[in-house]
């Protein structure tokens, strides 16, 4: 959770008043694969909220629900289609290769689940599922 404050900071001085984040953990004692959270952090500020003349407001909560626990990053920002993901000729380096990334960090990781959902001009939820 460090390194997300961190880069959250950062980002806050960075951009001011466009940022805005709210923190509703309620969960602290699970694992996740490294950097996982602050690439959702990261995309929900830099591809979602700072693209935004108003910019926007990045939730990150966590929770825990029957048999697992649920963190989830959600941003009202830009949005996106989320089938450019599923397409196979995604190349390194572009733009979604950290979600995609993610997905399967989390899987051999944690033995977790990841979903995205997204729409363009409305915003962002990526959630990851840890079993308990």
């Amino acid at each position: 959770k460090a390194h997300v404050e961190n880069y959250v900071e950062i980002e806050q001085e960075r951009l001011g008043d466009k940022i805005r984040v709210d923190w509703d953990v309620k969960v602290l004692d699970f694992k996740l694969p490294p950097l996982s959270l602050q690439i959702l952090v990261e995309n929900a500020i830099k591809h979602g909220i700072s693209k935004k003349t108003e910019g926007g407001l990045v939730v990150i909560k966590t929770e825990e629900k029957i048999g697992e626990v649920v963190v989830s990053v959600a941003d009202d920002g830009r949005g996106f289609d989320t089938r450019l993901l599923e397409r196979d000729d995604v190349v390194p380096n572009s733009a979604h290769i950290g979600l995609i990334d993610i997905e399967r960090n989390v899987r051999l990781g944690c033995n977790g689940t990841y979903e995205i959902k997204s729409t363009p001009n409305v915003g962002t939820l990526a959630k990851i599922h840890i079993p308990r």
